[in-house]
């Protein structure tokens, strides 16, 4: 009988057909898996390699205050912001507070506080850039969103008086005894703005002066031939110099605006040190000495200064009770005066017919080395921020070159970039103003507002009450240095 597993049927015409269907099984199984697993290969290939879905960002709603600009010069760059980032929204408001008993940016700072007290403050805000020392407990630095940015490299691209301004050195660490710190970033800024000379063109020529003064002693020379006094009474003042800018409206009204910023200046100039480097204690009442011997050129700032405002000076050319210094040089009834860009606008309201042009600050006559003196504004971040990342994000989207320069246009303002400052200097407008934001300095200062309201008030004892002016000078740097203690943020 035959073997039932072996059997093969004897077909005619087919011989021995049992064993060749063995010998191709197993390479036909081979075939089929293979085939599965070229099936499964594609498809997984195509999975894992396909763009993958981009992830859902969850939607980020920024609250950015400012008081410098207007939403027309935001506008255009914040909608380009967010078709570039759809999850964010920007809300820009632009704050113009009740200023009647208090100086903008002094009124402006009070809204701001009331609102992070709060609770419902913004994420963004402009800081002026003497405000640090005073702010820094509720801002957020940089550093402690990007750690992938070094603060001490971005700040290069500006000039050296935004690292002395806005980079702050802290303990690393909750260790009181250690040594060991970083530079935190606490804002950067779009535009510098710098003290310079506006002088009356046409006063000039009929006083026979060709060129503004470039020095200081030019300035007094000028200032002499310019002013027009009947006994004590200042027909037309030289310059509008020498007095304070009296801080709120119920005081009187301002007389010299930047008083304290142009006594700053030529402290500066005469070269005051004005703070102490470890402690930021002020100490601008301390001698220098020099192979000539030991001076006090802080005093001898003061004493300048105030001489313009001096009946019994030489110098004197400036009423102390006169009208503010930018509506008596709008009005033609002084010759010079010392402001700030930001003014142009103002002054060309005021008087579109006024023929005036503008000057690099003067500088002492010996002096190897130019100093200005900076004031401008920082967009920073609030520690209330729930989204302090996006919102130093966008602050650093803003300060790209592009993006800057648009920014500049819109707002017609000095650049903030030394890659900009070449080009801006060749500008009919900007150009004195874009040459000096590399030789810009400025001061620590515990309370910017309190600080100057004490300077203010020393300035009103010298030229109202014939004050010592090395009593003056000892007694307003105690007065500064009580706020560093009272503010509980020295450096």
């Amino acid at each position: 009988m035959p073997d039932k597993e072996n059997f093969v049927p004897n077909i005619p015409g087919v011989e021995s057909a049992g064993p060749n269907i063995k010998k191709y099984k197993i390479p036909i199984l081979i075939g089929v898996v293979i085939l599965i697993l070229g099936v499964i290969g594609f498809f997984a290939y195509s999975f894992f390699s396909a763009d993958p879905e981009p992830e859902q960002l969850q939607p980020v709603t920024l609250e950015f205050w400012d008081t410098y600009d207007s939403r027309a010069v935001y506008q255009p760059l914040i909608d380009r912001y967010e078709s570039e980032n759809p999850h964010v929204t920007i809300e820009y408001k632009s704050k113009n507070p009740d200023t009647s008993f208090q100086k903008p940016e002094e009124a402006f700072h009070e809204e701001v506080t009331d609102a992070l007290a709060a609770g419902e403050g913004p994420d963004i805000y402009t800081i002026q850039n003497t405000w640090v020392p005073m702010e820094k407990g509720r801002l957020v630095s940089l550093n402690n969103v990007r750690t992938d940015i070094n603060p001490a490299v971005l700040i290069n691209k500006y000039p050296d008086v935004v690292r002395f301004d806005l980079i702050k050195a802290e303990r690393v660490g909750v260790d009181p005894s250690s040594r060991e710190t970083e530079e935190h970033l606490y804002g950067l800024p779009l535009s510098i703005d710098t003290l310079a000379l506006y002088y009356n063109k046409d006063h000039f020529a009929e006083a026979g002066i060709s060129t503004p003064p470039s020095t200081w002693e030019e300035f007094v020379d000028a200032v002499k031939r310019l002013r027009i006094i009947d006994g004590e009474n200042v027909i037309r003042a030289g310059a509008a110099l020498g007095a304070s800018d009296t801080h709120t409206v119920i005081e009187g009204g301002d007389n010299v605006g930047n008083a304290v910023d142009i006594l700053s200046l030529m402290m500066l100039q005469s070269g005051t040190r004005m703070n102490d480097y470890n402690s930021g204690y002020v100490t601008f009442d301390q001698a220098v000495t020099t192979e000539d011997g030991k001076f006090y050129p802080g005093r001898e700032a003061l004493q300048f200064y105030t001489s313009f405002a001096d009946k019994d000076s030489e110098n004197y050319t400036w009423d102390p009770d006169g009208p503010y210094s930018l509506d008596a040089f709008t009005q033609r009834t002084a010759s010079m005066m010392i402001n700030y860009q930001e003014h142009v606008d103002v002054i060309e309201k005021k008087n579109p017919y006024l023929n005036f042009d503008i000057a690099s600050i003067p500088q002492p006559k010996d002096n190897l080395s130019y100093e200005s003196y900076a004031s401008y504004w920082a967009l920073a971040v609030s520690s209330s921020s729930k989204q302090p990342e996006e919102a130093w994000n966008f602050i650093l989207w803003l300060t790209e070159e592009e993006n800057n320069a648009e920014y500049l246009e819109n707002s017609g303002r000095p650049p903030a970039l030394r890659s900009d400052v070449a080009e801006f200097q060749q500008d009919s407008n900007l150009g004195v103003f874009a040459r000096q934001i590399l030789t810009a300095r400025s001061w620590l200062q515990p309370n910017p507002f309190e600080t100057e309201k004490i300077m203010e008030s020393f300035i009103k004892e010298v030229v109202l009450e014939d004050a010592v002016i090395s009593n003056v000078i000892n007694r307003m740097t105690s007065r500064i240095n009580s706020l560093w203690i009272r503010e509980d943020n020295l450096f």
